[in-house]
């Protein structure tokens, strides 16, 4: 029965991004604090009354209609992955950027036509916001910049969440099922000196939320090179430029010497507050 229930909350919590699963999804994104064979889950996805399946993929019970919408938005997704490759591709040759990763929804393949692409990006250590400024010109160079008035935001690029490497580990009040999820479900295109591997170690928290994440051992690099640390001189400037630049237009966005995420609404409050919902009808605490 426990084993039951976990496997509904995860059902739940995909059904929020009208979102089937394959089993293989259902293992890796279990919502469990303890692991939980994927023998066992095959068992209750094929015998739950709860469940229902359509194409490989397993749902809430009648919501089989989402199949097709997912296999319509994975092959939008592809075509979105190809530009991110394409892209990422440019930035990362900025010297000070350490990892490039898709988050969002095409980080699962679950975009839309419209949907711009989202990137998550990890910086050298005290160069987080020159490291922002080459983005934003390369971007912007190339047409590819999303910024809050676009009408269009289609294929741009929208780099919603940067960090510097002295500060991987997600502070306690961040530590949600949210946020978790959004941690597992990264896509790595550019990763240098194993940074992938040392953020989800920094962040092996998650595991208590999704017990299945395998949590890598990172090989740690210390290398810094001259003209890594020739840009980091310019980081103060570079962040006055851009906090005054910001000013008038910050809503929800967060920001520090190590942390700048921007959300111009908070999708995790509504996400949350919608899996509480659906757990509730199926009579599951989530607390």
């Amino acid at each position: 029965m426990e084993n039951e229930i976990c496997v509904l909350k995860t059902l739940c919590y995909a059904d929020i991004f009208d979102y089937p699963l394959t089993e293989d999804e259902v293992f890796t994104f279990l919502i469990s604090d303890t692991p939980v064979e994927k023998s066992k889950i095959r068992i209750i996805l094929q015998k739950s009354m709860h469940v229902s399946s359509k194409n490989d993929y397993f749902m809430l019970k009648k919501r089989s209609t989402n199949v097709l919408d997912r296999i319509k938005r994975k092959k939008i997704s592809a075509t979105k992955f190809a530009i991110a490759r394409k892209y990422a591709q440019l930035l990362s040759h900025v010297p000070t950027i350490h990892l490039i990763a898709i988050s969002g929804n095409l980080a699962v393949e679950n975009a839309e036509q419209k949907d711009d692409i989202d990137f998550f990006v990890i910086t050298q250590a005290h160069s987080l916001w020159i490291t922002r400024l080459l983005i934003l010109v390369l971007l912007e160079i190339t047409g590819k910049r999303r910024i809050k008035k676009d009408v269009k935001e289609e294929d741009k690029i929208c780099v919603n969440m940067l960090i510097d490497e002295t500060g991987l580990a997600f502070s306690q009040r961040r530590q949600d099922l949210y946020t978790a999820h959004e941690i597992a479900q990264l896509k790595p295109l550019i990763n240098k000196n194993s940074t992938y591997e040392q953020f989800i170690a920094a962040n092996s928290w998650i595991q208590q939320f999704l017990s299945n994440i395998v949590v890598p051992k990172p090989i740690r690099h210390t290398e810094v090179g001259k003209l890594r640390s020739f840009l980091s001189r310019f980081e103060y400037f570079a962040k006055k430029i851009q906090l005054w630049y910001m000013h008038s237009s910050i809503t929800k966005e967060f920001v520090s010497d190590g942390l700048v995420a921007f959300h111009p609404f908070d999708y995790k409050e509504y996400v949350l507050r919608e899996y509480t919902k659906r757990c509730k009808e199926y009579g599951i605490k989530t607390i």
